[in-house]
């Protein structure tokens, strides 16, 4: 356990830039980036910026989609019951 001591005051930045570094490379650990990265290296970044924006869009408007029509089968069981 790290214990802070009377009259230290400051930051350590060895500190910092490990949980920084750390916390950058988890948020790489998401497919999407992942794929995306994988794609750069073949495609124009405009056309990966482009398929990753409409992909993403896709994927929100199917999960919107199916929320609201799994909600409305589920509100109607639940109030015949």
């Amino acid at each position: 356990m790290y214990e802070i001591k009377r009259g230290e005051y400051g930051c350590n930045f060895k500190g910092v830039f490990l949980i920084l570094g750390t916390v950058f490379l988890m948020g790489f650990a998401d497919k999407t980036q992942l794929a995306a990265i994988c794609f750069a290296t073949k495609y124009n970044p405009i056309t990966v910026y482009t398929g990753v924006i409409l992909g993403l869009a896709l994927a929100t408007l199917v999960s919107f989609t199916f929320r609201k029509i799994l909600g409305c089968v589920l509100l109607c069981v639940y109030l015949k019951t």
